[in-house]
């Protein structure tokens, strides 16, 4: 983002350290555990991206997201992206999660199923994100509901897709591709 826009200003928060060697001038990083809150963020933001925020470490995913309203200016757009804990080799079906047993189904499956059961172990079920998109951000006070929206899309995880269409099956190679190799970082 903040090569894309030069002209703004760039905050990344994270709970693990950043280990990039360099960023943009308009870019900094700060090590950040948002179950402690971000009153020090207040106000300041016309737009807060949320990313892979997933259970993994969230006590509280609610309280996460209205902490995250809160560092928006008046007017700001968050926008909060999940993935999600099931890998379907069709969009629809899906695959197996590999065992001892079953060796040669879905190892990156059996990875999610046990991330699932941390995440339920650690009190935030999956089902949470479920009811999170069900309901959108509707049930937030400082949302207008007259500009939310929510959105469920799949994306593949490696450069196998194929459709009818030469360029969306391109796009669709690329994105693929593109998870594929941060899949495996």
């Amino acid at each position: 983002v903040a090569n894309q826009f030069p002209q703004a200003q760039v905050i990344g928060i994270d709970i693990a350290p950043n280990f990039q060697k360099t960023s943009p001038p308009n870019c900094r990083f700060e090590l950040w555990d948002i179950n402690q809150g971000l009153s020090p963020f207040y106000g300041q933001f016309d737009l807060v991206h949320m990313r892979f925020t997933s259970g993994v470490h969230l006590v509280d995913h609610h309280a996460s997201i209205l902490e995250a309203i809160k560092c928006l200016k008046p007017g700001g757009l968050i926008i909060c992206l999940k993935n999600g804990l099931s890998v379907k080799e069709d969009r629809v079906t899906v695959t197996p999660a590999a065992t001892s047993r079953m060796p040669d189904q879905s190892w990156y499956q059996r990875f999610f199923s046990f991330a699932e059961l941390g995440s339920t172990r650690r009190g935030t079920s999956a089902e949470i994100f479920i009811r999170v998109f069900d309901e959108g951000f509707w049930d937030y006070d400082t949302m207008d509901v007259q500009t939310c929206g929510a959105a469920f899309i799949t994306v593949p995880l490696g450069a196998w897709v194929t459709t009818s269409d030469p360029v969306e099956t391109a796009r669709l190679r690329a994105i693929g591709d593109f998870w594929g190799k941060s899949s495996m970082v």
